[in-house]
């Protein structure tokens, strides 16, 4: 952090002033707490007042339904922590990944269970498409949490009703998972800007904030530092707002 010394003194004692850059780094520090209390809101609220209703409930059933809520927002919040500590490490280069063999589909399904309720609760059909089985040399926690940002998005920015389509390819020596939605979906002009940091993409059409959460700009620019360190490539398309989106992994098997 860049500092000055005063020539001025009082009392024989000099005067350090701090430059410019520390206004920065404060302007950023309080902008990603915004970011983080706005995201943190929904599944907060979420938790709160599934637990209010679950006091008074004397039905099994709907005591179930709301336990489900409960353990879905904990989830979401369990992925937004994930998300904020992977950046923390990456900005203090301490990300590092740990491959080893694993076996991808029990991994992409475990995923999809845990978002299940999620799912469920915006009415959306999702349609998987998966090998019986697959190894690949990956860092088993870092690929989730790539996935788990790749479906979270689809699942909050596509309409209720929606379908999301998720596919897994395999060639010679890499594999290529897609992740389609009818989601909202994006100008042109903002697929070079999806992956840098604290990248928010405007819409420009009324939404419901009860359903749709701006988000930190963060999924995507960890997801990219992910797949880059395995060796691989992520990309996205739409052909324009209200299209929906396709987001592509692409990894090498080695």
């Amino acid at each position: 952090m860049p500092v000055s010394e005063s020539n001025n003194s009082i009392n024989n004692q000099k005067i350090i002033t701090i430059d410019k850059p520390m206004e920065k780094e404060n302007q950023f520090d309080k902008e990603l707490l915004n970011r983080m209390a706005h995201e943190f809101k929904s599944p907060l609220n979420q938790i709160y007042s599934a637990a209010q209703l679950l006091e008074d409930m004397e039905s099994e059933k709907y005591k179930r339904e709301l336990i489900n809520f409960i353990l879905d927002g904990s989830k979401r919040l369990i992925y937004l922590m994930n998300n904020f500590f992977e950046y923390s490490k990456d900005d203090e280069n301490k990300s590092h990944i740990n491959k080893k063999k694993e076996d991808i589909i029990p991994i992409i399904k475990n995923i999809v269970k845990d978002l299940y309720f999620f799912i469920e609760s915006r009415k959306h059909h999702i349609i998987l498409s998966l090998p019986d089985s697959l190894i690949i040399n990956i860092d088993k926690f870092k690929i989730e949490q790539v996935i788990s940002n790749l479906l979270n998005n689809s699942i909050k920015y596509t309409p209720p009703n929606g379908i999301i389509k998720l596919y897994l390819e395999k060639y010679d020596n890499y594999i290529i998972i897609s992740i389609k939605d009818s989601g909202l979906g994006f100008k042109k002009e903002d697929i070079k800007k999806l992956f840098k940091k604290f990248t928010v993409i405007k819409h420009g059409i009324e939404i419901d904030e009860d359903l749709y959460i701006e988000g930190t700009g963060l999924g995507l620019y960890i997801s990219k530092k992910v797949i880059d360190s395995h060796n691989g490539k992520i990309w996205a398309k739409s052909e324009g707002l209200n299209e929906g989106s396709t987001f592509y992994i692409k990894l090498p098997l080695e």
